[in-house]
This record gives structure tokens, sequence and C-alpha cells, in this order.
């Protein structure tokens, strides 16, 4: 009978570590994205000339990267809030 392999995490910290990189990673991305988006949504502010239909592209641009810029903060609040439950002691995990 083969052996089992040894357990990828062996304490608490090390899985929640596993998910701090995580959402690292995600912030990451989700904030070269926002910004991305934010310099688009200028773009578009710039260069409407006073069209309505582009400055409504632009405003809708600029919300949505907001929106994003939050989504992309919520993993380490989640992550606080849960380890703040299961007893971590420390209110930011990471």
């Amino acid at each position: 009978m083969p052996a089992l392999p040894p357990p990828v995490f062996t304490t608490f910290d090390k899985f929640i570590g596993l998910f701090c990189k995580a959402g690292d990673w995600f912030f990451t991305l989700v904030m070269v994205i926002a910004i991305v988006m934010i310099v688009v949504a200028a773009f578009f502010f710039l260069t409407g000339g006073g069209n309505p239909e582009n400055i409504k592209k632009a405003k809708s641009i600029l919300v949505w990267a907001i929106v994003g810029i939050i989504i992309g903060i919520l993993p380490n609040a989640i992550l606080a809030i849960i380890s703040s439950f299961l007893g971590a002691g420390s209110v930011n995990p990471c």
C-alpha cells in the first residue's frame, strides 16, 4: 500500500498564509486593471468634446473602476474578519 503524502498545511497560520498570498495577487491584478480603466476613463473625458455619449461612457468606466478597487480590497478584509472569529488573534493575519 503506498504511503500518503504529507499534509500541505500543518498549522492554521500556513493555511491563512496561502489565502494571504492569493489575496495579494488578486489585489495586485485588480489594482492594475483599475488603474488602466481610470486612464481610459480620463481619455474619454478629455476627448469627449462635449459629446454626452462619451462623457456618459467615461463616468460608467470610472464607476466600475472604483467598484473594482473596492472588490480588490475585500479579500484582505474578509481574511481579517475570519481570522478574528477563529481566534488567530491578529486584526491583519497577513
